[in-house]
């Protein structure tokens, strides 16, 4: 079930071919929320995951310069990435037993504390540390994100297929990848005007915000979800 589960993650969110270019049309369930109208509940769920990957890269790529910067070395932040990549790993083989205990929407909301958690801890700890200590949070801050987005991926993956309209799977997975683009993007960006402009503490902030919208988000979809509105 593990395996199966990281294949599928690496399916649905490094798209390099979309299984339909999207078109202007095709992104009306977004665009009429800017409008004060809910058309269909996907496009609420679309700008949760959106807000979410958008706060995402902005830890992430903020997130080695500050290590630099703090003077840890190359072979340090190498061997945070290392334990990264294997609790990556290893919590893709338990987030099939979690989700058969608790619902995927369940699952989702618990995956935003570890997830908030993270950012806090490495905006706030590492600089006032040094040493062995500093070099433990900045394990484990890393480590808090890649569990949570496992258990993130592998729910709303679940929730985004229950939701797609039949017969739309392949215009709505083209939007999904899109949204997933434009976050990552705007997320780097993001984090190298604000760590420019001015510390990667309000980088990191600006994450958490973000982090938080997509919970924010992700409620509201679950609002219309479950009181059955029609679309």
């Amino acid at each position: 079930h593990g395996l199966k589960h990281i294949f599928s993650y690496n399916r649905y969110h490094f798209q390099v071919i979309y299984p339909k270019v999207p078109k202007a049309r095709d992104f009306k369930h977004i665009i009429s929320m800017f409008k004060g109208k809910i058309t269909h509940e996907i496009g609420i769920l679309f700008f949760a995951n959106f807000l979410f990957y958008f706060g995402s890269n902005t830890y992430f790529t903020a997130f080695i310069p500050f290590l630099k910067k703090y003077e840890f070395t190359d072979s340090q932040v190498f061997l945070v990435y290392m334990i990264q990549t294997i609790t990556l790993l290893v919590i893709f083989f338990l987030v099939p037993k979690l989700i058969a205990k608790i619902s995927e929407e369940q699952a989702i909301q618990l995956a935003y504390i570890p997830r908030v958690l993270g950012i806090v801890i490495a905006a706030t700890l590492i600089p006032q540390m040094m040493g062995v200590e500093s070099f433990l949070i900045a394990v484990i801050s890393p480590c808090l994100m890649v569990s949570a987005f496992s258990i993130y991926s592998t729910a709303n993956s679940v929730i985004l297929f229950k939701t797609i309209p039949r017969g739309f799977e392949g215009t709505y997975l083209g939007v999904h990848s899109f949204m997933i683009g434009i976050g990552i993007f705007f997320g780097s960006l993001t984090a190298g005007f604000l760590s420019n402009a001015t510390n990667y503490s309000v980088s990191f902030g600006v994450a958490a915000v973000l982090m938080l919208l997509a919970l924010v988000m992700f409620r509201l979809y679950l609002k219309h979800h479950l009181s059955h509105k029609v679309i």
